[in-house]
């Protein structure tokens, strides 16, 4: 699979928060970006982009008591209409599908598949398995491959531990959004200077 990271990095920007300051990258693993979204109570996310235009962000939203959730978006669907319900099935390489009913968000100016799930199977699956088959209406739309995803997820994890073990119980009302900003309870080494 090849990746053609400037035809979609606009697409790609879009599913992000409003603003950059909005996001703090934590690593690139192979395909995937890990990004910390402090409007998200500091959640960490996966996101990637495909070569025919597919974009996936997958992540934990922390402001809903550690749900994660997914965002799926391709700027050829044209038909996807903010605010209407789509019900989607996810297939992991040839396990049992998910079924979902996914609403169509606008992130900033383009219009996305949301969905959130509680269940931490989901996470595992999209880190261990090979590739993810989605469908809508009984209809094929597409089939990702999910390179590098349990790598990617472990990282994931590991930002989400940190972003976890730095949020102080009791923050300082001055306090940013930015965990890794100044204030707050911070590590007796810091482990991100050289």
């Amino acid at each position: 699979m090849k990746i053609k990271p400037l035809c979609i990095l606009g697409l790609l920007l879009t599913i992000l928060p409003a603003s950059a300051a909005d996001t703090v990258r934590w690593a690139t693993v192979g395909m995937w970006e890990v990004v910390v979204d402090t409007t998200l109570n500091n959640g960490c996310f996966l996101i990637t982009a495909y070569d025919k235009g597919t974009v996936v962000r997958v992540g934990i939203d922390n402001t809903n008591n550690s749900n994660g959730y997914l965002f799926i978006a391709n700027n050829a669907w044209r038909s996807v209409e903010v605010g209407k319900e789509y019900r989607l099935t996810l297939q992991f390489d040839d396990e049992a599908p998910w079924n979902g009913t996914f609403t169509a968000i606008n992130m900033g100016g383009t219009t996305a598949l949301a969905n959130t799930f509680k269940e931490p199977k989901f996470l595992l699956e999209f880190g261990a398995k090979q590739a993810l088959s989605i469908y809508y209406s009984d209809k094929f739309v597409t089939k990702l491959p999910l390179t590098g995803s349990f790598a990617a997820m472990k990282s994931l994890i590991q930002c989400q531990q940190k972003v976890n073990a730095l949020a102080s119980p009791n923050p300082p009302q001055n306090r940013p959004n930015d965990p890794f900003a100044g204030g707050g309870v911070r590590p007796a080494v810091d482990p991100f200077r050289p």
